[in-house]
């Protein structure tokens, strides 16, 4: 939260995921994500396109 971004917008939002699931889901999201499956939680960091003034900041590919 003490990271900087694009004009102070601070488009970030986490999500603790205990849903065994969703974690089932959230495993087969990425290639680095397997662990995910058998783990207790997961955080899930997330972007905000919604009122942002500069959004292609936010642009993860």
């Amino acid at each position: 939260m003490a990271a900087p971004s694009a004009v102070n917008q601070q488009p970030w939002e986490f999500y603790v995921v205990t849903n065994k699931e969703t974690l089932q889901k959230l495993s087969g999201a990425s290639p680095y994500a397997g662990m995910t499956a058998k783990a207790p939680a997961a955080i899930v960091v997330c972007g905000r396109k919604e009122g942002l003034t500069i959004f292609y900041f936010l642009l993860q590919e």
